[in-house]
């Protein structure tokens, strides 16, 4: 199950680790539904001095296989991987498997019961105390609060099912409210209330009604503005502020009257605190930020005809997409050439995301000036991090 702390223990327990003396790298990868196997090698070589920019892809897992095997203490934690894609198996990434590994071990955060590993640990739901506790804790409640909000807040703990995503998010969002007792009544009535989910997973109709609330409680306009916007990017993608920042201004997210980008980047940095406050969005580095997949899934979910996100190596996302008439900001994975051919009413689109993931046309990308004909209201078209060129047919 999703949200309940799995990556935060991991990554917890390999900075005691480090800090302890029994591994000199503890090193964090997150692998997530669409793995990249080049990322997920470039994470784990970078912070052992491993430069693989220009090694050729056949070549990568051996040149990673041999450094993770020179007998140095190495924790690797693979987090959050997935069961179903047969191409991501230990030799592809080049890990050396458990009679090879010498000072190398692995630790894995999943969701899946049928992957085989050496141990397994699973995580179980929070107690109603460890609950109630955790609730107190982001909510900033103590034993001198308000009874109306110890009682109130007990109830909304209970609402949030022992999950630690929800209750951090709920509990944030009530962080700083006591003297406003509407505030904890609405929130209370909003979970209690029956909401109708049907393209929600039954499993996760909880965590998101949780999440929406957090949502909902947000009292910065511009902050769910962004919020919405960062969904927009890949599952478990760093995000930097600068290019929070440009989007933004591109597409008109918080008004058009910016004197300069300086103060943009205030209104987003301000917003990006909001959300960071409320636990929508994590902080990676410096000026990086980062959404939780399950809350990613909240905000697409929330606006789910205006934002999507679509693989076009995938055919039943592709024929979803084509089917479509208000989409606002788009997500496109793929080679360049299947984006120019694919069929879809852009005529509201704003924002358009380019992630190319194919070799061709790497150093050099043209886009068809017809390509543009159909997307009339177009102000912001991010492409990676590819050099491009307008092509003019004639």
């Amino acid at each position: 199950m999703g949200g309940t702390g799995k990556t935060t223990l991991a990554i917890k327990v390999g900075i005691e680790l480090k800090e302890s003396g029994q591994f000199t790298y503890a090193i964090v990868t997150t692998v997530s539904s669409t793995p990249d196997i080049k990322k997920i090698q470039d994470d784990i070589a970078g912070p052992l001095g491993l430069e693989l920019k220009d090694i050729n892809e056949s070549d990568r897992p051996g040149k990673l296989w041999d450094r993770l095997r020179n007998g140095e203490k190495i924790l690797l934690i693979l987090d959050d991987v997935w069961d179903q894609n047969p191409l991501l198996t230990f030799d592809a990434i080049g890990i050396p498997k458990r009679d090879n590994r010498k000072g190398c071990r692995v630790l894995v955060t999943t969701r899946s019961k049928i992957m085989n590993f050496d141990k397994s640990i699973e995580l179980e739901l929070l107690s109603e105390d460890e609950a109630w506790n955790m609730f107190q804790w982001y909510a900033d409640i103590s034993k001198s609060s308000p009874k109306y909000v110890i009682d109130k807040g007990c109830k909304i703990a209970k609402e949030c099912k022992q999950l630690p995503i929800a209750i951090v998010g709920i509990a944030s969002s009530l962080k700083g409210q006591q003297n406003r007792v509407d505030e904890w009544d609405v929130t209370l009535k909003s979970l209690k209330k029956p909401v109708s989910m049907q393209d929600v997973d039954p499993d996760k109709v909880g965590i998101f009604k949780c999440l929406k609330v957090s949502y909902d409680n947000l009292k910065n306009e511009k902050a769910k503005k962004l919020f919405l916007l960062c969904s927009v990017f890949q599952e478990d993608e760093e995000v930097s502020i600068e290019d929070l920042t440009t989007i933004s201004i591109g597409a008109g997210l918080f008004g058009e009257d910016y004197d300069t980008y300086d103060d943009a980047r205030k209104d987003v940095t301000v917003a990006k605190n909001k959300l960071l406050d409320s636990c929508l969005l994590s902080k990676v580095r410096e000026n990086f930020v980062k959404m939780h997949d399950l809350i990613r899934d909240v905000a697409q979910w929330i606006a789910r005809k205006e934002i999507r996100g679509v693989n076009l190596s995938n055919k039943n996302q592709k024929s979803l997409i084509e089917k479509e008439t208000n989409i606002k900001c788009l997500l496109f994975k793929g080679s360049y050439k299947d984006l120019y051919f694919c069929k879809f009413d852009a005529s509201k689109l704003e924002t358009l995301i380019v992630i190319e993931n194919s070799e061709e046309n790497y150093y050099m990308m043209e886009i068809p000036n017809s390509f543009f004909e159909n997307i009339v209201k177009l102000r912001v078209l991010y492409l990676s991090s590819y050099e491009y060129s307008i092509y003019d047919g004639s």
